[in-house]
């Protein structure tokens, strides 16, 4: 990427972060790398209103180093901390190929959180990440953090971003699964 894409990127992350201040709902597919947001978000320092957030990362690919996908999902979790409405959160990519999802989700009708990785290729969550979003969960409300890792049936087919972003519930298509449930004192239990 050369640098002045990268710059716009960059640039476009920053219009995106200030415009959400004041938004309920925010939702940006391939406009700018949610890596670019997230390292805008550490400028401001809280979001009053967003209670939705839906947005594309280049660094979710299966050829990505895990630790690099995790050090994402654990500066995803420090913002969240600053967007006390938040109930759902977004992250995905999708090409030829390959599809994965990290996705946020807060129930407050049986107090329950949950994090769920969904993808075309295995990904190990870290301890690290489990407690960053167990720490977002609490925030909330006395939450109990559930967590699910999906690793997609090898015969989806995904030949574009659209065929990634209109996948069916991986439960019923899964091959491996794998289901957490983090208690709010920090011990976790696999099911």
């Amino acid at each position: 990427m050369s640098s002045a894409v990268q710059d716009a990127e960059i640039d476009t992350a920053y219009a995106l972060v200030e415009a959400s201040l004041g938004l309920e709902h925010l939702a940006a597919s391939f406009v700018s790398d949610a890596s670019h947001f997230f390292d805008a978000c550490q400028t401001w320092s809280i979001w009053p209103k967003l209670e939705s957030l839906a947005l594309t990362s280049n660094v979710l690919t299966p050829q990505q180093q895990p630790v690099y996908i995790n050090d994402l999902l654990e500066k995803i979790a420090l913002v969240a901390m600053k967007m006390p409405r938040l109930k759902s959160m977004e992250l995905w990519n999708g090409r030829a190929g390959f599809a994965g999802v990290f996705q946020y989700q807060i129930f407050e009708s049986d107090q329950t959180a949950k994090i769920t990785w969904r993808s075309t290729w295995d990904l190990p969550l870290e301890p690290r990440i489990l407690k960053a979003w167990q720490a977002v969960a609490s925030e909330r409300v006395y939450c109990k953090l559930q967590i699910v890792t999906e690793m997609l049936n090898a015969n989806i087919v995904i030949t574009s971003h659209g065929d990634a972003i209109r996948l069916p519930d991986a439960s019923e298509y899964s091959f491996s699964s794998r289901f957490v449930v983090a208690d709010p004192k920090g011990g976790y239990l696999l099911k």
